[in-house]
């Protein structure tokens, strides 16, 4: 037995079957702890970066999300504005890292999270594109007051990424 998320669950995940059923669970708890906008955002955006480039096909997976580079890289809430951990983040190593990392080896865990970040942000890919727009618009904006222009050149093209999206 072990308890993930705040749920016995007989056993960790042993298949892919596995890994959709455990994410059905925990969304809905992890969803909960996600809630504001802002803790939403966060969450897609330091989460993918602390899973991306651990492998080629995890990659994949969250190449689907549609987050270009600017979007993610290096982002940690309590390194920004926000100033503090998310609540998300800080559920998935506590609630759900943690207990599968004792079960699984680093690469199963790695799958199961990215499992996990993309059903959060495919079962909400239209809040999560209005708000990645307002984001790279208001960046785009302050980089050009600024007069970064190769830096609002970036943030122009995640908005015509989310354009085609």
């Amino acid at each position: 037995m072990i308890t993930i998320a705040g749920m016995d669950v007989a056993r960790p995940p042993q298949s892919v079957e596995d890994v959709i059923q455990l994410t059905a669970q925990v969304m809905p708890a992890l969803l909960r702890q996600l809630s504001t906008e802002q803790d939403f955002y966060w969450f897609i955006i330091e989460q993918y970066d602390r899973l991306y480039g651990f492998h080629d096909t995890l990659d994949d997976m969250l190449e689907t999300i549609g987050l270009l580079e600017i979007e993610y890289e290096g982002q940690r809430s309590e390194t920004s504005y926000i100033g503090k951990p998310n609540p998300g983040i800080v559920f998935v190593e506590d609630q759900i890292r943690k207990p599968l990392s004792r079960e699984l080896d680093e690469g199963a865990t790695h799958f199961v999270l990215v499992g996990i970040l993309t059903a959060v942000a495919s079962s909400s890919a239209a809040k999560l594109l209005e708000i990645r727009r307002r984001h790279a618009t208001h960046y785009h904006n302050n980089c050009i007051e600024k007069g970064h222009f190769n830096m609002a050149d970036k943030w122009g093209e995640v908005l015509d990424a989310i354009d085609r999206q």
